[in-house]
């Protein structure tokens, strides 16, 4: 009898069905050529699951391509990562930053050496790209030497000019578009 009711209690084994959104993010071992990039088909999907079944849409974008110059550790390569771009290469002098930078972003090339000694030409040549055919050029110049929140600015500070290099960067890239992070304090300093 007990038997019996052991077996009625038992329910059959329900397949899991398939959820339309991924738990983790898939992670490409080698990173595309920055043409292929520029072609490639990304399937958007909502991260959290629907409540009661409703479908999820999917939606088809074209990867963005970008550059970043004085990229620290990574973090507004993060924000681009998450809207779907796709960065190329990336510049800083600080070890400690790059070698950050490389954990977060296996797939970009991030070079640890002063952006004076970066050739904007050979690099646009190395990535394959044509000018005009980069979507973003990001980068946040040091500014220390213009900060309004520092006890004294310096018009001497050798850092002041690196801004001047990410224009060089522009004239040979010739982005869409651009994203420079700086202190309001660059422009008054500069116009006194």
């Amino acid at each position: 009898m007990r038997a019996a009711f052991a077996a009625m209690k038992k329910k059959p084994a329900q397949k899991k069905p398939t959820p339309l959104y991924r738990k983790k993010p898939l992670v490409r071992k080698k990173p595309l050529s920055p043409r292929a990039a520029s072609k490639a088909k990304l399937s958007v999907v909502r991260e959290d699951p629907a409540k009661y079944g409703t479908p999820q849409c999917r939606v088809e974008a074209i990867a963005h391509t970008t550059i970043d110059l004085f990229c620290g550790a990574g973090g507004i390569t993060e924000g681009f990562r998450r809207a779907g771009f796709s960065c190329f290469y990336a510049n800083d002098i600080n070890h400690w930053a790059v070698e950050t930078f490389r954990a977060n972003h296996p797939n970009t090339t991030a070079d640890n050496r002063p952006v004076e000694k970066v050739d904007a030409a050979a690099l646009r040549r190395s990535l394959d790209l044509q000018p005009g055919q980069l979507d973003v050029l990001v980068g946040g110049p040091p500014c220390q030497g213009f900060s309004i929140n520092a006890p004294e600015r310096f018009l001497e500070d050798p850092r002041n000019s690196l801004f001047k290099h990410y224009i060089r960067f522009l004239d040979e890239f010739q982005p869409k578009t651009l994203l420079i992070e700086n202190e309001p304090g660059m422009l008054s300093l500069l116009a006194a």
